[in-house]
């Protein structure tokens, strides 16, 4: 089974440039942001595999802080959830996120965590600390 859950804001530097610079007003730089995750929810089921009700798109009240929700499963591990990250980093510079991930395919990381981390416009994989071992019975066992 693969598990995923997490968010990434989405920011796009030329767009927040003139955000601070005064050429946009928060509702043209919100429009902006939500223009490119409506095109990320049009594309998801067929580019990424990601069905519509693994993804949602926050809209914040304020400053035009834009958010993608993703959490979902499927039987078997799938590379949809980093082509997503590696889409939004092209299309979305300066955005920022994480999504935890878990697999029971993948030996290194059995019963424990992965994060994909967008940051820096750079998408890495990292060993979680915070949620693993699910179970440290198995872990015990295991070492």
């Amino acid at each position: 089974m693969f598990i995923y859950h997490g968010w990434i804001e989405i920011e796009h530097e030329g767009h927040l440039q003139a955000y601070l610079e005064g050429e946009l007003d928060t509702l043209e730089y919100k429009k902006r942001l939500l223009a490119i995750t409506k095109h990320l929810t049009t594309i998801a089921a067929e580019q990424f595999d990601l069905s519509a009700i693994d993804l949602s798109v926050m809209e914040g009240r304020t400053n035009g802080i834009i958010t993608v929700h993703l959490s979902g499963d499927r039987n078997h591990f799938h590379s949809g959830v980093r082509d997503l990250l590696d889409w939004i980093k092209a299309h979305a510079p300066m955005s920022h996120g994480l999504i935890f991930c878990r697999s029971s395919e993948i030996e290194r990381y059995y019963n424990k965590y992965w994060v994909l981390r967008l940051a820096k416009n750079e998408v890495q994989e990292l060993v979680d600390t915070y949620l693993s071992p699910i179970d440290e019975r198995i872990e015990n066992v295991l070492s």
